[in-house]
């Protein structure tokens, strides 16, 4: 995972690809063994949780606005499977911190950035 704190960005966005690509691993019943790159050691889903979110949060820090939509987007998308496997209080506990960080990127010159977290914290009202 060297290549998501490069400093070019294509190399950070590649990094964010070959996460998504390898999402379905994480789900501990849907896991291949075969082509498993992510959680090779077999951690408890908890752990894999706030690994996931502190490799969230420093996505969502990223100035390049593809990088910035396509770590909200692999949140978005790993959602469902950590919310089938944790307790729900547990999962609002853990994302409330990256929650707040994200809100105040509402403030964001940016109307795209603005536009993205305004509609992630609607996904997440429902």
């Amino acid at each position: 995972m060297t290549c998501f704190y490069s400093q070019f960005w294509a190399n950070r966005f590649a990094a964010i690809e070959k996460v998504e690509e390898q999402l379905h691993n994480i789900d501990p019943n849907r896991r291949d063994a075969m082509s498993c790159e992510i959680n090779r050691k077999n951690l408890p889903i908890e752990e894999i949780f706030k690994i996931f979110l502190e490799f969230i949060d420093e996505g969502t820090k990223d100035p390049v606005l593809k990088n910035l939509i396509g770590v909200i987007d692999l949140l978005k998308k790993s959602l469902p499977t950590f919310f089938r496997y944790i307790q729900p209080a547990t999962v609002r506990k853990e994302l409330m911190p990256l929650v707040s960080s994200m809100i105040k990127k509402t403030t964001d010159l940016k109307a795209k950035v603005r536009e993205v977290i305004v509609e992630f914290c609607l996904y997440l009202s429902h």
